[in-house]
């Protein structure tokens, strides 16, 4: 689970240095924004329903 979030947290980064650097939104880092938001809902789901509890 840890894997994931720092997976996420450097996709975010990256996505937001992009962004400064072009000054516009692609699709594709709107797609990484969707799917980072339901990878941590899924995450949170699976967590919080204890199938995930022995690993977090």
């Amino acid at each position: 689970m840890l894997h994931m979030l720092e997976f996420h947290s450097v996709l975010y980064m990256q996505n937001n240095l992009f962004f400064s650097r072009t000054g516009k939104i692609t699709y594709f880092q709107v797609w990484l924004m969707i799917f980072g938001e339901l990878e941590i809902f899924v995450t949170y789901f699976l967590v919080s329903s204890n199938q995930l509890a022995p690993l977090a």
